[in-house]
């Protein structure tokens, strides 16, 4: 893995410490322990970083990868605020059925979509009416993967496996190579904020490592997340 601009940011601020999220990630790249005070667990056990984020995140930072149509921007403006409206209750929903807050994440991010392709359609409509709808659709992505999760099979009991788990020892080479060939032609700053919002750090402080605004990084981001599904051939809906 190439990772010279994360060397060359570092650098630039030896003024303060690096944020628990780029000592996150560069370790993840250079199989060094991440320093305190992150914590990271295993499983269904979240980092101290993770558990202090997961109720703050922002409307804008969910809708980050949504396109919103063009001469409708009261789309976006009615839907942060029916974000705001029942982002508590998502979270509540995906701790109770699924054991695990952070699902919330994935399925609003689903909802927001379908919510965004249901507004643009019909006439402008009030937060109250879109926080119905967004409600109604993270409902059924709730649903979907409830169902999904019902058709699972188990075979044999737990007494069956083995006492050491079995691990690909070659698993983070080659998913270092795919990373590395689908970020190959991403600019270096660019490169390092994709990897950060993927260990969760918010548009903030995305911004404040590369010293630029959050609005600027995350419309870069998304404009090279669509040059990426493009060379790969990956359609909106990631098939």
């Amino acid at each position: 893995m190439h990772l010279e601009g994360f060397e060359r940011i570092s650098l630039g601020r030896k003024a303060r410490e690096p944020t628990p999220c780029a000592n996150l990630v560069y370790c993840a790249f250079t199989n060094l322990t991440p320093t305190p005070p992150l914590v990271v667990g295993c499983g269904r056990q979240k980092s101290q970083l993770w558990d202090e984020r997961m109720p703050f995140f922002s409307p804008s930072e969910l809708c980050w990868n949504v396109r919103f149509p063009p001469g409708q921007e009261w789309i976006e403006t009615t839907l942060q605020a029916a974000i705001k409206t029942i982002w508590r209750r998502a979270q509540s929903t995906a701790r109770s059925h699924f054991g695990d807050e952070s699902l919330a994440v994935e399925m609003m991010e689903v909802a927001i979509e379908k919510t965004v392709s249901s507004l643009s359609k019909g006439s402008p409509a009030d937060s109250s009416e879109a926080s119905l709808l967004l409600l109604r659709f993270y409902a059924q992505e709730a649903r979907r993967r409830r169902n999904a999760n019902r058709r699972l099979v188990f075979l044999g009991s737990s007494a069956e496996l083995p006492l050491a788990a079995v691990q690909n020892p070659f698993l983070p080479v080659d998913s270092a190579l795919d990373l590395e060939v689908i970020l190959h032609d991403t600019p270096p700053g660019v490169r390092l904020a994709l990897l950060l919002r993927h260990s969760r750090a918010r548009w903030t402080e995305v911004a404040e490592i590369l010293g630029t605004s959050a609005a600027s990084i995350r419309i870069r981001c998304k404009r090279e997340l669509k040059k990426i599904r493009q060379r790969l051939e990956i359609d909106e809906n990631g098939t």
